[in-house]
């Protein structure tokens, strides 16, 4: 700390029992958000008491925090006792919430559980079940844990993780998605290549153990920055639709492609044929953090149609349909900004034989590249709601909740493992506007059978 610093003689005017009431509520105020400081402010207890002990012959008592050491004499003349006190108050919980991360037990309720076991327990966890966490150690399943803030918090094995606070909790390695409701805002999410805060949102977390950490934003907002508090790294807030990966040594990236379970993406679980391997763009990493959601068997009524859009689902209102074979294919879920792109390029990695599918609004001109490779199938998806500034327009549908909808156009192509590249959703000389359009994918052993003639 700089020797200069103008508060070290607040923490010497504090030892030495002449700070005011004023100077006492600036040091702890300063103690609270000042890492480095906390640090000095031991160092000079430490050695102050070790000090006086020695000039007058009195033993002092030893408290360890962790890997620190603090000196404290039995008995100080020089500190008035509401001082030692205030003092030891603030230490002590500075300390345990942000020096030494001492784990307090934070009341969790499992309101979902799926194969879910702890540690070495043999006994799967049981909807319903209250606990008092410190360390998370989810050895296989998924668990569905609900904090007494309302934060739940959606964990997949493998996974280990700590609870610093009941808004705090320290990633190690695994995967979770959090949804933090009304009362969670700033809820925190800390792994070893930096911090996640929230700021009213649903968002997923990966993390390596002393590696990248990847978070993708479901809705909301949140805050991200790279390394820890003391390294005065900048925060860069994410939005609807974003993600990013970090580590404590690199800035954020884009993370473009997501595998998003399926109570992200508006559904109920199921599981799908997970023929989609990758997804990208032709864009700029550096220029816009946006991400694809793939949901393994993820296309069924109701489903999010788009991951920067809160609205538009496919066959959204009850009596909506989606064709039966069409229904459970993997869904990607598509970023509807990239509607404007005309150089745009979406490439598609499959695992297997497929068919694509790629739904379009049925008011706007097939582009080129989707005539040629394409068919359409003749079906048709409704999917809404859309603004309301868009009631009027040609070929809406205003419902009984006063909100448009649009019928969306199914094509399709088969595809054989690899690569597979989608174009622009308009052709370079067509003016009016168009709408992003939606991607589904089956393997061909499931999608043959089934397809239309």
């Amino acid at each position: 700390m700089n020797p200069k610093d103008h508060r070290l003689a607040w923490v010497q005017r504090y030892a030495d029992g002449l700070a005011s009431a004023e100077e006492v509520a600036q040091l702890q105020a300063a103690l609270r958000e000042d890492a480095e400081l906390r640090r000095s402010f031991l160092d000079y207890v430490n050695l102050d008491s070790a000090l006086e002990a020695t000039a007058a012959g009195r033993a002092t008592a030893v408290v360890e925090f962790g890997d620190r050491v603090v000196h404290v004499s039995r008995r100080r003349f020089h500190w008035p006792h509401w001082l030692a006190v205030t003092a030891a108050l603030v230490v002590l919980s500075v300390g345990a919430a942000k020096w030494w991360q001492r784990p307090a037990g934070v009341t969790v309720e499992v309101i979902q559980s799926e194969g879910a076991r702890f540690g070495t327990s043999a006994e799967p966890l049981r909807v319903g079940t209250r606990l008092s966490l410190d360390r998370v150690e989810l050895r296989s399943g998924e668990v569905s844990l609900r904090l007494s803030s309302g934060v739940v918090l959606k964990m997949t094995a493998p996974l280990e993780a700590r609870f610093e606070t009941p808004m705090r909790l320290r990633m190690v390695h695994g995967r979770l998605s959090a949804d933090v409701g009304a009362h969670g805002i700033g809820f925190t999410v800390v792994t070893d290549a930096g911090e996640v805060v929230d700021l009213g949102t649903s968002f997923g977390v990966e993390a390596e153990r002393g590696g990248e950490s990847r978070v993708a934003v479901f809705s909301g907002l949140v805050k991200v920055r790279r390394g820890t508090a003391d390294e005065g790294h900048a925060f860069t807030t994410l939005s609807e639709g974003e993600a990013v990966r970090f580590s404590a040594v690199a800035g954020l990236r884009r993370w473009q492609h997501v595998a998003m379970a399926a109570g992200a993406a508006g559904v109920s679980a199921r599981s799908g044929t997970a023929v989609v391997g990758g997804v990208c763009d032709n864009l700029s990493e550096d220029e816009l953090h946006p991400f694809y959601g793939v949901v393994s068997g993820g296309l069924r009524p109701g489903s999010l149609a788009f991951t920067d859009k809160p609205n538009p689902r496919w066959a959204p209102q009850p009596g909506d349909s989606i064709p039966p074979w069409l229904d459970g294919a993997d869904l990607v879920r598509t970023y509807h900004q990239f509607r404007h792109r005309k150089d745009y390029e979406l490439v598609l990695t499959l695992r297997a034989a497929a068919t694509v599918f790629v739904l379009v609004d049925v008011r706007q001109p097939a582009p080129g590249w989707l005539v040629e490779r394409f068919y359409d199938s003749g079906a048709r998806v409704r999917v809404g709601p859309w603004q309301p500034a868009m009631i009027g327009e040609p070929g809406t549908e205003v419902r009984s909740d006063g909100l448009p909808y649009l019928a969306f156009a199914v094509w399709q192509a088969d595809a054989g493992p690899g690569e597979f590249r989608l174009g622009a959703p308009r052709d370079t000389d067509h003016k009016d506007p168009a709408l992003m359009y939606g991607v589904a994918v089956k393997a061909r052993a499931n999608a043959a059978a089934v397809s239309p003639p």
